[in-house]
């Protein structure tokens, strides 16, 4: 009887013991704070102006870019349509010879025959002198060699003229073929000077090209740290710690809508005990960015549902960072919820809660979700107090890591969880008296 009566005073002075430690780790006092956190909000805004600066000069870089660009494809336009006009030309230049060949050709022709017309005129003009050198009077003989003569001039007459005619043609051929070539000098000119152009505006392109990728690099390296430093404020500026008394207020309404939704009940000092080791009541809401803490796709594309359901920026909210000997992260809000468990329970705790979206942000939200998730975990089976105990302190272990607690060489790392989790509720309840 006597040993029963000291340990059950021992454990009191354990439960009243872990209650003032319990006070003093809930309340710490951080010198300057509120003028520390001014001071990142100025530097945020600071950061913000860099990069307007930035994008500005970042858009005009691209604009003038685009102006080279445009300029250079004019010019290769230009190229094509003078190189398609130089062919043009040189068809042009091609049938024209061919034409003055032919010119030339049917103009030796004709002199040809003229030449055998003056031969056969000169032959009929003797004839007619040795005629009448032998006193040929005959009528019929002299109207034949009138009829001849006649015959032979006209001959003549429409071969000249079909000679000057030909040598007019050939000299407007002459003449066109003179003008084509003009025209065609001044296209090469044109296209020398178009492709000087090319040149000059390709090596423009070239040079503003590389200080635009320069620009970019530059401006990529320095959003990177503006974000960072963005991020940082947001970190600091998103803890929203919560005074014990109101963590107990939560717990308490938490613990009630459980009871009268489910039946179930869990205690409010356990509730309290599992978001006190999650965040210490809003104090610590994690300072990781989403995309390097998480390791699943499916986690981010659902952190970042969540994100923009609630009207936040997931660039700047911060989650939790991998923990040691562990790779992944992106726990969120009071109740530390992976994106995805937060899924699982959100439309639930905003039915309980009245709230038309639920937030990890929210503390009432999250002590909520906590009584659900806990009570999924079996935290309310067991009749004796054992099997109570054992089950709050499986539940506790089982919303630290999941199932992996079962697994020994995992569980010998991560007991303390449950075991921690169970004396801290044990003393909340010594603190309000539960």
């Amino acid at each position: 009887m006597f040993k029963t009566k000291t340990s059950t005073k021992s454990r009191f002075l354990i439960k009243i013991t872990s209650a003032i430690l319990v006070l003093v780790l809930i309340f710490p006092i951080l010198a300057g704070a509120n003028l520390e956190l001014d001071a990142l909000r100025e530097n945020e805004r600071a950061v913000n102006e860099q990069i307007d600066v930035i994008e500005k000069t970042l858009a005009k870089e691209q604009a003038d870019l685009e102006t080279v660009v445009s300029e250079t494809t004019e010019v290769a336009l230009n190229i094509e349509r003078i190189t398609l006009e130089l062919e043009a030309n040189e068809k042009r230049i091609f049938e024209f010879n061919r034409t003055i060949a032919e010119r030339e050709a049917e103009l030796l022709t004709i002199k040809q025959n003229l030449s055998s017309l003056v031969r056969d005129l000169e032959v009929a003009e003797r004839a007619n002198i040795l005629a009448l050198i032998l006193n040929n009077d005959s009528l019929s003989g002299a109207l034949r060699e009138t009829e001849q003569k006649q015959l032979i001039t006209e001959n003549i007459g429409q071969r000249y003229g079909l000679l000057v005619a030909q040598t007019e043609q050939l000299n407007d051929a002459r003449d066109q073929l003179e003008l084509t070539k003009l025209a065609l000098a001044s296209a090469r000119i044109s296209l020398d000077v178009h492709h000087q152009a090319l040149a000059q505006n390709i090596a423009e392109q070239t040079d503003l090209v590389k200080v635009t990728r320069n620009a970019l690099n530059g401006v990529a390296q320095q959003r990177v740290a503006l974000r960072s430093q963005i991020f940082a404020v947001a970190a600091d500026s998103n803890s929203r710690a919560i005074s014990l008394e109101e963590a107990i207020g939560y717990a308490r309404l938490a613990a009630e809508r459980l009871k009268n939704y489910t039946g179930q009940e869990i205690s409010a000092p356990f509730l309290l005990s599992i978001v006190r080791h999650e965040s210490n009541f809003g104090n610590y809401l994690g300072k990781g960015h989403y995309s390097s803490a998480m390791c699943s796709q499916s986690q981010i594309e659902a952190f970042v549902f969540i994100t923009q359901e609630l009207g936040l920026d997931p660039e700047t909210t911060p989650v939790s960072k991998p923990a040691k000997n562990q790779s992944c992260g992106g726990a969120m809000g009071y109740a530390q919820f992976l994106p995805r468990t937060w899924l699982a329970y959100a439309d639930k705790v905003a039915e309980l809660t009245g709230h038309a979206v639920a937030s990890p942000w929210n503390p009432e939200d999250a002590f909520t979700a906590v009584a659900l998730k806990l009570a999924a975990n079996g935290a309310t089976r067991g009749a004796t107090f054992a099997e109570k105990r054992r089950a709050q302190w499986e539940a506790a272990m089982t919303y630290f890591s999941g199932s992996r607690w079962r697994d020994p060489g995992v569980l010998k790392n991560i007991s303390w969880y449950g075991t921690r989790a169970l004396d801290t509720a044990d003393a909340y309840a010594v603190i309000i008296g539960q």
